[in-house]
């Protein structure tokens, strides 16, 4: 568990102003108000395989197998969202911005290269941000202090599951 307004990521070390400024960013989205839609009952995937879904779905499953998700957007290597859940437009554009701001900050803190994965802890709650630089990624925001070990994986299910379904479509 973090504290409020510590960032931590893989490959990252201390940090600096723009990982700051992207951690603000990211703790508005976490401030904003949005509303958790209501599901009904789910199936999960084989958690052997990845099937292509589209990013609703994908999202929709990311929400049964991740419940602490309270809002979450998928987003495109040009930082146009694909889809989101529990969040409005406006929330999603603003969570893209701070979610490629972070993975970008975050790799430059230690000088050591990309950060693929970033989990911020705030005071009003975590943002996890799963991607790489030039490629989908998706950002999902909790309650505070959420373990973080079996979100990044199911954020790196969900991400995977939404490329899946963009190469068959290409």
């Amino acid at each position: 568990m973090g504290r409020a307004g510590c960032v931590r990521c893989k490959d990252a070390g201390s940090l600096d102003s723009s990982a700051i400024g992207a951690t603000e960013d990211a703790a508005a989205c976490v401030r904003s108000a949005f509303q958790r839609p209501v599901l009904g009952r789910l199936e999960v995937p084989n958690p052997a395989s990845v099937a292509p879904v589209e990013p609703a779905h994908a999202l929709a499953d990311l929400l049964v197998a991740s419940p602490q998700v309270q809002a979450a957007t998928v987003f495109d290597n040009r930082n146009e969202p694909l889809g989101s859940v529990g969040a409005s437009p406006r929330w999603a554009a603003t969570a893209v911005r701070a979610g490629r701001s972070l993975l970008e900050d975050a790799g430059g803190l230690r000088g050591v290269g990309e950060a693929t994965q970033v989990h911020a802890s705030l005071e009003g709650g975590d943002v996890f941000v799963v991607g790489r630089r030039g490629a989908p990624a998706i950002l999902a925001v909790t309650a505070a202090h959420q373990p973080a070990g079996l979100l990044f994986h199911d954020l790196k299910r969900c991400l995977a599951s939404v490329v899946e379904a963009q190469k068959v479509s290409e």
